[in-house]
């Protein structure tokens, strides 16, 4: 039966498991795990850090302001097509601000 061969560090030879032992399956699953964890955390910095950037220089957007539009339009793309007054009924938002984002996202994109 084949053999799957795991490297230990401080270990010359691997540690060799039969295939589809339990053991070697708890392995998997634990690097499984590792890598989903990691992959999602990134998505996340990268998705959050490019969609931020661009409302972190319009003045009037803090921290709030940002994540009510990011989690009602979702992209910076929607809130650029969303009209004045669509943004300006959240609850956080008003006429103003609502003006000054479309503004800053005309300018910028």
């Amino acid at each position: 039966e084949p053999e799957d061969k795991i490297f230990v560090p401080g270990r010359v030879n691997p540690v060799n498991f039969t295939m589809h032992t339990a053991e070697l399956r708890l392995l998997q699953a634990i690097r499984d795990e590792a890598h989903r964890y990691a992959i999602t955390f990134h998505r996340k910095r990268r998705n959050t850090r490019a969609m931020a950037s661009v409302l972190d220089d319009i003045p009037g957007i803090g921290e709030k302001r940002k994540k009510e539009l990011l989690k009602h339009f979702g992209s910076i793309d929607a809130m650029a097509a969303a009209g004045i007054d669509e943004i300006a009924d959240l609850p956080s938002m008003n006429r103003k601000a609502a003006a000054d984002l479309q503004a800053a996202l005309r300018d910028g994109g």
